[in-house]
């Protein structure tokens, strides 16, 4: 399993109880301020470095949280791509991507899982917010070609629930 977040102790508590090997990339900071000039063989360069095969390769799972919502689109091909690279067929990423909302908090919320399974999210100080990208499952589907999306559910909070497989 592969967290694209930061580390958390509810997080790595709640899978310690689970025969996984839990991988912690904290992408989120590194990819979310990526300008979308950036050259594209550097931004390879800099995901092999952010996501080297000993902590992402062979994971069956990955955990993406809010990430999309905070990249360029080249990014998110970029990473996944990268992820594509690493990841068996049949893997699986999960993600949430804002659909029925205007805006977004300016961070991605810091999401853990509780010990019952269900989602936190941990309070914010920060109550600045910035426009949502509001990706559709047809765009998100051209950026990443090595995946398909495998489920997609809107939840009450106008976000979509996405596994995409690869």
């Amino acid at each position: 399993m592969l967290d694209l977040g930061e580390p958390h102790a509810e997080t790595v508590s709640f899978f310690s109880g689970f025969r996984v090997r839990l991988g912690i990339a904290s992408l989120i900071p590194a990819l979310a301020g990526l300008d979308a000039e950036e050259d594209e063989a550097r931004l390879r360069r800099y995901l092999e470095t952010l996501l080297p095969d000993r902590l992402a390769g062979g994971a069956q799972v990955v955990l993406a949280w809010d990430l999309l919502n905070y990249l360029q689109p080249r990014v998110i091909t970029a990473l996944m791509a990268r992820l594509g690279e690493l990841l068996p067929r049949g893997a699986l990423v999960h993600g949430f991507v804002a659909y029925g909302i205007k805006t977004l908090p300016v961070k991605p919320r810091v999401l853990v899982l509780r010990p019952d399974g269900w989602l936190a999210t941990m309070p914010e100080r920060d109550t600045a917010t910035r426009p949502a990208p509001r990706y559709t499952t047809g765009e998100l589907q051209r950026l990443m070609p090595a995946f398909r999306v495998d489920r997609a559910i809107l939840l009450r909070d106008g976000m979509q629930e996405y596994l995409f497989r690869r």
